[in-house]
């Protein structure tokens, strides 16, 4: 597989070269800590360029399900079920919007088909990683140094954190998302993140007032972020895109959700860009030249495999600090 790559403005262009490494980190648990002031998605804006005199760290902020793993973990543990699938009384409950209550309700039904929470750790254990994912992964925890990477899902605490230990992921130093816990009869109880007066992401979690936190918690612990690159599949991964920096990088995942909700952005913009051509008949062509230019600020780089990811971040990330 070939990695095609688009950046924002022809900013840089980065060519796809696999790594045969493999993982070796030590196993350490994720943290998972408290969910963000309803309001600080607002504080993404005010983080400037990076000071001379202050360490020229990047914070890498991973969406989960597609991103890391190549799946959805939420729907993964299906197949833990005896024919693999939800029954329509269940499925059929599920209300735009609302996936996290949506998922208490596929909790409570494995709970009555006496799906043990050893057979779901053995079926979140099967799930693979993405494409380049364990390269990617392995180069960032050989660098503490330079990198801090936190996870923000809408998946659960407890998918993530179970997966993490089962596949040795401990380069992840926090985890954001919903929490989930095992009550002393064997369900796994769900709640949301936390609230939020976003009007574009879901109810339970906007993913551009967990990057604010995040910034404002390392700022006061007298850390500057160099850049930040934020890994994403999908349409909750618009929010933080959108207001992240030209010194950031977002990377969608080629082909998904992300990916076409930029495109969708870039060509509406550049239709009404053309429409005001100087010259009557410009307006084709003044389309075609800006219909492949993003409308986010910070920069775009697509993969298929996350070694096109590391690749970015060492020749600009490791080269600059």
């Amino acid at each position: 597989m070939f990695a095609r790559t688009r950046v924002c403005n022809l900013v840089t262009s980065v060519h796809h070269l696999r790594s045969q490494t493999n993982l070796h980190n030590h196993v350490i648990a994720p943290r998972t800590l408290p969910a963000p002031a309803p309001d600080s998605h607002r504080a993404v804006h005010a983080m400037g360029p990076p000071e001379a005199n202050v360490p020229k760290k990047w914070l890498v902020a991973f969406d989960f399900d597609h991103t890391v793993v190549d799946g959805n973990s939420d729907t993964w543990i299906y197949k833990a079920l005896p024919d693999g699938k939800l029954p329509t009384e269940v499925s059929s409950q599920l209300v735009k919007g609302k996936w996290t209550a949506f998922m208490g309700l596929v909790f409570r039904h494995l709970h009555e088909q006496r799906i043990s929470k050893q057979q779901l750790e053995e079926c979140l254990a099967s799930i693979p990683l993405t494409p380049g994912m364990e390269e990617l992964l392995q180069y960032l925890g050989s660098r503490p140094d330079l990198y801090d990477c936190i996870i923000a899902s809408d998946a659960n605490t407890w998918f993530i954190e179970h997966i993490c230990q089962a596949k040795g992921l401990g380069m992840f130093s926090q985890v954001y998302s919903n929490p989930a816990r095992f009550d002393e009869g064997g369900l796994l109880h769900i709640t949301p993140h936390h609230s939020h007066s976003c009007t574009t992401c879901s109810t339970n979690m906007c993913k551009k007032a967990i990057v604010a936190k995040v910034l404002q918690e390392r700022a006061q612990q007298g850390v500057q972020y160099a850049g930040i690159a934020y890994l994403g599949d999908g349409q909750n991964d618009l929010c933080p895109s959108t207001a992240l920096e030209p010194h950031h990088v977002v990377f969608p995942r080629y082909g998904f959700m992300l990916h076409k909700l930029l495109l969708q952005q870039s060509k509406e913009s550049a239709l009404k860009a053309a429409a005001g051509a100087a010259k009557p008949g410009d307006h084709e062509s003044a389309y075609k030249e800006l219909q492949d230019d993003y409308t986010v600020k910070a920069q775009v780089v697509l993969w298929e495999s996350a070694t096109t990811v590391m690749d970015w971040l060492k020749q600009n990330a490791e080269l600059s600090a």
